[in-house]
Parts: structure tokens; C-alpha cells; sequence
């Protein structure tokens, strides 16, 4: 985790407390964005990509296509496509 105001919220503790068994969570330090690829490069280019297409009609399918995308971008990683 980042430093982010978010991940320390009372939702957030309360999520991770609740969700102990499965999430470890690793905090980074103050600033390190080689460390951190969500914010360096997979936030950057699913913003890019996804977000910016305003032809969505509602949230869902907003959130769906992000989902998509983030598949997509977790598989090639699996397979060793760094691209």
C-alpha cells in the first residue's frame, strides 16, 4: 500500500482486519514508484485507455470494461509479456 489518506480510512483497517487471513498488506515507503506499478504504469495506462472513452451509459459498464481490462493486463503478465 501506498500512502495514500484512503488506505488508512475505518473502512479500509476494518476491511483488512476482517480480511486478515487473505490480504497481507505491505506497505511502501513514502515515495517509491518503481515499487508501486499500480500507480507508475497500470494506473496511468488503464486511465488512458479506459477512462477517457466517454461512450459508457452507466457505471457498470464502466466498471466492467476496467474489470476487462485489468484481466487482460494480469494474464499477460503471467505470461511474461511486459509490454
Amino acid at each position: 500500500m501506498d500512502n495514500a489518506s484512503f488506505h488508512k480510512s475505518r473502512d479500509a483497517t476494518l476491511f483488512l482486519q476482517t480480511h486478515r487471513a487473505e490480504i497481507k498488506p505491505f506497505n511502501l515507503p513514502t515515495y517509491s514508484p518503481k515499487l508501486n506499478e499500480v500507480d507508475g504504469r497500470t494506473n496511468k495506462q488503464l486511465k488512458k485507455d479506459i477512462s477517457t472513452n466517454p461512450t459508457y451509459k452507466n457505471l457498470e459498464s464502466l466498471e466492467k470494461a476496467a474489470r476487462q481490462y485489468l484481466a487482460r493486463h494480469n494474464r499477460r503478465r503471467r505470461l511474461g509479456d511486459f509490454t
